[in-house]
């Protein structure tokens, strides 16, 4: 065998994984065609009353914030998760249910981003930087 040949079972090994990975984006895009159609019933409706404007709202603003591509997370006043997209998710290699209620730097130490975290909560002022990303230890970028 030549270097670099992939053997019979380490190909029929990436298969698998290949349509594992098919399913779940099958699953995902089944799941948020029927939420991009809830939607579509949300924006038609018109609400009967101050109750429903309200429920309408919130279940738009969880739609946007679901199926949004952009990786986006929520935290407490102590860097806990409580919520957290797809998108963010996957780029931290975590599903959404082992994120949520967890703290930020227990799973990502960094003492540099916890100081900045802090900041914003304690001045109120947004940071935003370019080209500065995350880095989650373990995780590898494909």
């Amino acid at each position: 065998m030549k270097a670099g040949e992939k053997t019979k079972d380490k190909l029929l090994v990436e298969i698998r994984e290949l349509q594992k990975e098919n399913s779940m984006l099958k699953s995902l895009l089944r799941r948020r065609c029927r939420d991009r159609d809830k939607i579509k019933d949300l924006i038609k409706k018109e609400p009967a009353n101050k109750a429903d404007r309200s429920s309408k709202a919130t279940c738009l603003l969880e739609a946007f914030f679901e199926q949004n591509l952009i990786a986006k997370a929520i935290f407490d006043r102590n860097f806990n998760f409580l919520l957290v997209n797809e998108a963010y998710a996957k780029s931290t290699g975590y599903p959404v249910e082992k994120l949520i209620g967890r703290n930020h730097f227990e799973l990502y130490p960094d003492a540099e981003a916890e100081a900045i975290f802090k900041q914003v909560v304690e001045t109120k002022r947004p940071y935003q930087v370019f080209g500065r990303p995350f880095v989650y230890p373990g995780f590898l970028e494909n």
